[in-house]
């Protein structure tokens, strides 16, 4: 189930609608990801990606790791799959919206590991590009 609410923030964070989870195994979680139709003249299949995982329910990244994807998601703070702010800004917002006092090097640490997280997209059954975050 934390596979499942993180990949929900992490993926609407970078443009998600929504999340179809079609395979939930112990090693990988898979599915698909649905984006809003922008264009009239868009292509159906241009509006899903199917995904997969490879994370255990038991290394999903930690609370604090989720709490700022959340923000990131909320606040609408990437462009793409870029932060549009400073890691020191990005600090400074985490640490009020848990109100809690996080020092840069201890922040640095959750952001470090929420960039560590690549989700495989798959295309005709094969792992083709990831979705991923950076600064």
């Amino acid at each position: 189930m934390k596979r499942e609410s993180f990949l929900t923030e992490f993926l609407g964070a970078l443009g998600a609608e929504s999340l179809t989870f079609t395979n939930i195994v112990n090693e990988t979680i898979s599915g698909t990801v649905h984006y809003r139709q922008r264009f009239d003249d868009e292509d159906e299949e241009d509006l899903r990606q199917d995904f997969r995982w490879h994370m255990t329910e038991e290394n999903v990244p930690s609370i604090n790791v989720f709490k700022l994807i959340e923000l990131i998601h909320q606040q609408n703070l990437l462009d793409i799959d870029q932060l549009i702010i400073s890691s020191e800004e990005l600090r400074d917002r985490y640490n009020e919206s848990i109100n809690s006092v996080f020092t840069q090097q201890e922040f640095n640490h959750i952001l470090g590991e929420l960039e560590n997280v690549v989700v495989r997209m798959v295309d005709d059954g094969e792992e083709t590009d990831s979705y991923f975050i950076h600064e």
